[in-house]
């Protein structure tokens, strides 16, 4: 069956290029951020209290006002930390700083103009969480893994039962941090599966050293020789599992090294030259300050374009799409499988939003299973699917010789 697209994502994606950042303006005057369709469940999956999350937003009365709402909310959590301190209550003591370093986390996604305070903001929820993570999860390891002349910051994480295990290395997305990634290992470790959440070049703390680039394919050279010098991990299966962003990098990865047994796409990019100049100014804005201006756009989109790439994948690919996505259009996580041919399979969710944190322990169990199933003979892998053409060319307005007319072979699909 054709894959089914969330409530009001058809409808939005026609609007998209009219929400700007005066309209968004006006409507935060007027309602706050706690007015808006803003989804918390991102917010909850990085464990920060309802009611906090609640207040800020409702702080929120421009966008400009983001970072210094969510500022707030992390002083108010270093206040709470101190307190806990004084009086001998260790863990409490860190939950509240994890806290305030997520809160300065959240702030990041706001700021589009100040690259000064974007790294202070980097650095302290980079400080703050590291400081409360040996009381909290022991279990993390703090590696850096080799990449050219600079190292790659990454926190791994170990199941009980001995090794080697299966590594799977979760790449970030432009927002995204180790920080919060590591928040979502669980459900892949209790699959008896290895993590690495890695920073790799200009996301997270490698964001203080270096820019965000696609030339960066070659990381795998660092990630394997951790494997390989690592009793407790298997060299011989690595598995990318990238996030957004990160998902065109792990597809890109898996093509230029192949050692990597197998890629995991969430909500991925498959060619954003097709949507781009239909998103929202809003989201360009970020995409602007995160690349460093409108020309390094152009370079990111050129570069992590995936057409003519994925279709040189010779290992697996299990491609996580959402269907109600609001940040790209989810008609790019079908093509990304499509394109993969037999080596694709997707997993579908239509009614999750952009990096389906609403369903976190669901996408990330299944991510599980299907990653044991590459490597137990007698593990079920997940059900392959593919989609027939693009749902979202009239939408967007495409021009028609752009269109995927066809998909050749496409099995049914299955809904998450």
């Amino acid at each position: 069956m054709t894959p089914r697209f969330g409530r009001g994502s058809r409808q939005f994606w026609r609007l998209a290029r009219h929400l700007t950042p005066e309209r968004l303006n006006r409507v935060l005057r007027l309602r706050s951020a706690s007015g808006l369709p803003i989804s918390r469940s991102r917010f909850w999956a990085m464990g920060l209290p309802e009611e906090t999350v609640e207040a800020v937003l409702g702080h929120i009365r421009s966008l400009q006002g983001w970072d210094l709402a969510w500022t707030w909310a992390a002083q108010g959590f270093l206040g709470e930390s101190r307190r806990h301190a004084t009086a001998g209550r260790v863990r409490e003591a860190a939950v509240a700083r994890q806290h305030a370093a997520l809160s300065y986390h959240a702030a990041t996604i706001g700021v589009t103009d100040n690259i000064k305070k974007l790294r202070t903001l980097r650095a302290a929820r980079t400080t703050l969480f590291s400081q409360a993570l040996p009381v909290l999860m022991p279990e993390v390891t703090r590696v850096e893994p080799v990449w050219r002349a600079s190292v790659l910051p990454g926190y791994l994480v170990r199941p009980a039962a001995g090794g080697p295990t299966p590594l799977v290395v979760l790449l970030n997305g432009s927002t995204t941090a180790k920080e919060e990634t590591v928040l979502w290992t669980g459900p892949l470790v209790a699959h008896g599966l290895s993590v690495l959440c890695l920073d790799w070049p200009g996301t997270g703390e490698s964001a203080l050293e270096l820019g965000i680039t696609a030339d960066c394919d070659d990381f795998t050279d660092g990630v394997i020789a951790l494997a390989r010098d690592d009793p407790a991990l298997d060299e011989d299966s690595v598995v990318l599992l990238g996030f957004s962003l990160g998902g065109a990098l792990a597809v890109q990865a898996a093509v230029a090294d192949r050692r990597i047994a197998a890629v995991v796409a969430v909500s991925a990019p498959y060619d954003a030259s097709r949507w781009l100049r239909f998103a929202s100014p809003v989201m360009v804005d970020h995409l602007v300050a995160t690349a460093g201006g409108p020309d390094a756009v152009d370079e990111l989109e050129r570069r992590f374009a995936l057409t003519g790439i994925a279709e040189a994948l010779t290992c697996p690919l299990l491609v996580v799409g959402a269907g109600a996505d609001l940040v790209m259009p989810p008609s790019e996580s079908l093509r990304l499988c499509a394109a993969a041919g037999e080596n694709g399979t997707l997993l579908w969710f239509p009614d999750e939003g952009h990096g389906l944190y609403d369903a976190v322990e669901q996408w990330t169990g299944d991510v599980g299973r299907w990653v044991r199933g590459l490597f137990d003979v007698t593990s079920t892998p997940v059900d392959p699917a593919a989609a027939l053409g693009d749902p979202f060319a009239d939408s967007l307005d495409l021009d028609s010789r752009d269109d995927v007319a066809e998909v050749a072979g496409a099995p049914p699909v299955r809904d998450a």
